[in-house]
């Protein structure tokens, strides 16, 4: 394993956020000052940013960022070392550039992958990867959680006898999940938001039941696929369209009637989340509506499913019941 240290321009994020700073001073902060791999206080470069060098609060995060820099951020696998083959490496697996110059990453087949509780922001690029799995047999991806970048989880050429992805909260910019020439996957429970709320094309035997997608283009794209089954999901799109299949799909209603043994017990409309942040679910819709024999008993925060005041799970990734309002004003008398 490598130890990964705080660098500059990551010191400063976490600083920033905890002391309030706006968006557009730690942008002034990050393009004048934090760019030189300097310590100290630079008043010159403050004040030709903009900003106010005497500030109590600025002065005492320029401190705390020169404090937490090469202070240990987190593990990561080991980055180093090469490789000897008989024959050219780019035949052998997958090569792809490094953030740093002059490095590449080479991804190998993986067996038996278990990437689970996972809390993951605040991406250098907004082309990140939340999760990339490619080329793996048997992954198992529960109670993540993934907010930023492009992908939420990118999956490609699964293969094995059993994958899933369970109860994840995923806000990606171009699709929550990413079901691509994959084989024989469950995709149950999860909570899924981007421009698509599922991409899926040219999968085969996906069973996915029980998930909330929600789309700014559509909720679902499905394409070119064998065998799969989509039932018992919630579908939710602010564009133009509800999906598309082999044609763009205006409703849940039209889906079911170009397939009838697709969606016999989804549901379409807003699922009503606490906020634009939180997808944790206070609306109705998904309440009561999932499919029990999925057979997950718990939920992204661990709650047990169903709740002990129900039969029946929710749809997505969050177990709740629904707070009814038993009080109410029925007449008002003068004194």
């Amino acid at each position: 394993m490598s130890e990964i240290t705080y660098r500059r321009k990551s010191a400063l994020r976490e600083v920033a956020k905890v002391f309030g700073l706006s968006r557009d001073v730690q942008s002034a902060l990050a393009g004048e000052v934090w760019g030189r791999e300097k310590t100290g206080f630079d008043t010159q470069a403050l004040v030709a940013a903009g900003l106010d060098a005497t500030d109590r609060r600025l002065r005492l995060v320029v401190r705390l960022v020169d404090e937490l820099c090469r202070f240990p951020r987190h593990l990561s696998q080991h980055v180093g070392g090469f490789v000897i083959t008989r024959g050219r490496l780019d035949h052998l697996c997958p090569i792809s550039p490094a953030a740093m110059p002059g490095r590449t990453v080479i991804e190998w087949d993986k067996d038996d992958l278990e990437f689970d509780n996972n809390v993951l922001s605040s991406f250098r690029s907004s082309s990140a990867y939340g999760a990339r799995f490619y080329y793996d047999n048997n992954v198992s991806a529960h109670e993540n959680h993934v907010s930023g970048g492009n992908y939420g989880m990118y999956t490609y050429r699964l293969g094995g006898t059993h994958n899933e992805l369970v109860n994840n909260m995923l806000d990606a910019g171009v699709s929550g999940i990413y079901n691509y020439f994959n084989d024989s996957i469950n995709i149950y429970h999860n909570t899924s938001t981007g421009s698509y709320g599922i991409y899926s094309y040219y999968s085969s035997n996906s069973d996915v039941r029980n998930n909330i997608f929600v789309g700014t283009t559509y909720a679902v794209y499905e394409r070119y696929g064998t065998d799969n089954h989509f039932d018992y999901n919630v579908y939710y799109s602010t564009g133009t369209y509800m999906g598309y299949t082999t044609t763009t799909i205006d409703s849940l209603g039209e889906w079911q009637s170009l397939d009838s043994t697709m969606n016999v017990n989804s549901k379409e409309g807003d699922p009503i989340f606490v906020s634009v942040n939180d997808f944790h679910v206070v609306g109705t819709l998904a309440n009561d509506a999932g499919d029990n024999s999925v057979g997950i008993t718990v939920d992204f925060d661990g709650d047990t499913r169903p709740t002990p005041i129900s039969s029946t799970v929710d749809i997505g990734a969050d177990e709740f019941d629904v707070v009814n309002y038993d009080a109410a004003i029925t007449t008002i008398t003068s004194p």
